[in-house]
């Protein structure tokens, strides 16, 4: 008798991160209201196609910068099984003012606090914004910059040409191969130490 895939996919959910190193998918963080959550999960009850998650700081002006973008993005794909969370990776970073950051760049998706850089370390993240796609069996299908609004650090573009992130996002929920599964990130670059 074969199994099921539905079966099967709790199983490949876990072991297709797990051997990248530390699962992250069992990584526990607190969101904006104090709840535990577990950003990298894959959710087969909510029949996610992929999971995203994007690095952040409250002081960082590129990350800041696309938080227009973030919201589009949010709103885009929230309908269509992607979930997307914003990480804070500031080790000393407060509740008040991680609430006080969401309602500034009035951010839509759900925000997370990662002061001890658990998921940073796990995923091995460098950048804030850095942005990570997973597709429902927990494969990592993208990691890098969300578009090419900077050509380079301080070099901002007039006009977006490349939506890297959008693009892998419309890949990985369409069952095709990501053209570009890495890119580089610019940004702040996240301390670990």
């Amino acid at each position: 008798m074969k199994p099921s895939p539905l079966l099967l996919l709790p199983i490949l959910c876990l072991s297709a991160v797990f051997a990248q190193g530390e699962d992250p998918t069992t990584i526990e963080l607190s969101n904006l209201d104090a709840e535990k959550v577990l950003p990298l999960k894959c959710s087969i009850e909510a029949k996610e196609k992929a999971t995203v998650v994007i690095f952040i700081t409250t002081d960082c002006p590129i990350a800041n910068s696309f938080a227009p973008e973030i919201n589009r993005l949010h709103l885009a794909y929230s309908s269509r099984n992607v979930r997307l969370t914003l990480i804070h990776v500031d080790s000393d970073l407060s509740d008040a003012d991680a609430k006080q950051h969401a309602a500034d760049y009035e951010l839509k998706p759900p925000v997370a606090i990662d002061r001890e850089h658990a998921l940073v370390k796990a995923v091995d993240a460098k950048v804030t914004p850095e942005a990570f796609v997973y597709d429902a069996e927990g494969k990592l299908r993208y990691r890098g910059r969300i578009n090419n609004l900077y050509a380079a650090l301080g070099k901002r573009r007039a006009t977006v040409t490349v939506h890297d992130l959008r693009d892998a996002i419309e890949a990985v929920i369409s069952d095709q191969e990501v053209a570009t599964p890495q890119t580089e990130a610019l940004g702040c670059f996240i301390e670990t130490e």
